[in-house]
């Protein structure tokens, strides 16, 4: 698969200082090569997303100020495992879908959330249904609409801005509407930003571009 060379943005510090501190505990973590080869492959493009997003999008710049660790962290988490989803997706393609692939495919989410500190069932839960979202727009062809809406309110949580009540909303999303005019949304100028949630998926080109670049650099060498 081939990618254009991505503009480069210079990555903010506190990126830099996480990101480095969850390669570290990647490393006591796992001993096999192609295990850190791909948990720290998922991690280059999740921080190169996180910080494209916060130089890109209004709404998430606006929400992340002047930043801080943890805010730096949680987007981590967040693109970091919309990187393994992303795998999932492509994994799927290659080979017939079964209960034991998707079991083992599903089991990286919470080894992903541990790096974190933040593997709870509720967390687990909400990430599962991010996928499910994932997989339905996949299979439905919907150019991933509902999907950009989630993870921009998403990201915009993770700096500390709720855009969406979790727990009303109904996994899969299968129409705008059935979002836009839920009970669910808390700040519908965010969930009706399209401009930003093109943006966004700028942005986790930009990640996928990076985690196929370490991921061949460490095959290499």
């Amino acid at each position: 698969m081939q990618f254009s060379k991505p503009e480069e943005l210079e990555m903010n510090p506190l990126f830099t200082t996480v990101s480095s501190r969850i390669n570290e505990k990647i490393d006591r973590t796992f001993s096999d090569a192609n295990s850190l080869r791909c948990y720290k492959s998922f991690l280059a493009g999740g921080s190169t997303a996180a910080n494209a997003v916060v130089n890109l999008c209004e709404v998430i710049k606006n929400a992340w100020g002047g930043g801080d660790e943890t805010k730096a962290l949680r987007l981590i988490k967040l693109f970091t495992l919309l990187m393994l989803f992303q795998t999932f997706i492509w994994t799927d393609k290659q080979k017939a879908d079964t209960d034991e692939s998707e079991n083992v495919n599903l089991s990286a989410i919470p080894n992903v959330l541990s790096l974190f500190d933040d593997n709870t069932e509720e967390e687990i839960k909400g990430f599962l249904n991010v996928y499910k979202q994932f997989k339905y727009e996949i299979e439905n062809k919907t150019h991933m609409a509902h999907l950009g809406a989630i993870l921009l309110a998403m990201a915009c949580q993770a700096c500390g801005h709720p855009c969406l009540d979790w727990s009303k909303v109904e996994f899969p999303i299968e129409s705008s509407e059935a979002l836009t005019e839920s009970a669910a949304v808390i700040d519908p100028s965010v969930i009706d930003n399209t401009d930003d949630t093109r943006v966004l998926w700028v942005c986790r080109s930009k990640g996928v571009q990076a985690m196929f670049k370490y991921h061949e650099e460490q095959s290499d060498s």
